[in-house]
């Protein structure tokens, strides 16, 4: 005999646990990336005067670098960019290296940038709503949704399963408890009938 017992359709409770799992995931992920952003946005900021004076510098540099290779060209202006050195030749390598150094700062700055991209082009719609109250409400009702569905899942389909199944586990044990008495019977009757027969004979 096996016990069997309706169980409630279980899609509702699934599709809650799987729709509230994907919205965690979505919100965490989504989180973090704006906070990324945010980052590369305050680096971006926090470059931003050594860019321009790094930009300012490269264009000092070149213009030096044109008066060393050109000295009868004196027309041109070169800002404050004094490298006094003995010879034009290490007063060119100061000067690359310095080249260096800025270019570093500038691409520096441009990654930061180019990062936050997506930030800067819509700061008007960034600023004008609370993202992280969005994120923050979005997330809690991602996590509610995850665990009243699973909730639901282990009260109304998998207790009710296991219930079933340790019944089951029961009424085989008696099926065979039953089987093995009737065996017993069985065998105690053959006993008794050979021990007549046996009686007869002799």
């Amino acid at each position: 005999m096996r016990v069997t017992q309706s169980i409630p359709t279980d899609s509702l409770y699934k599709f809650q646990a799987v729709l509230g799992l994907i919205l965690t995931i979505f919100f965490s992920i989504s989180f973090l990336y704006i906070h990324y952003l945010y980052f590369n946005f305050s680096e971006m900021n926090r470059f931003s005067s050594s860019y321009h004076n790094a930009v300012n510098m490269l264009d000092m540099i070149d213009c030096r670098k044109e008066q060393i290779l050109n000295p009868h060209d004196e027309s041109k202006d070169c800002g404050k960019l004094i490298v006094t050195e003995t010879s034009d030749y290490i007063e060119i390598e100061k000067l690359d290296y310095l080249r260096t150094i800025q270019e570093i700062n500038i691409s520096l700055y441009k990654k930061h940038e180019e990062i936050a991209k997506p930030l800067t082009e819509n700061v008007n719609f960034v600023t004008g709503i609370n993202l992280h109250l969005i994120y923050s409400v979005g997330f809690v009702i991602s996590i509610a949704l995850l665990v009243v569905g699973m909730r639901n899942w282990r009260d109304n389909v998998q207790k009710p399963i296991d219930q079933m199944t340790k019944l089951n586990l029961k009424f085989r044990e008696l099926e065979l408890r039953k089987i093995e008495n009737e065996m017993a019977i069985v065998i105690l009757e053959n006993d008794k009938v050979e021990q007549e027969l046996i009686n007869l004979v002799l």
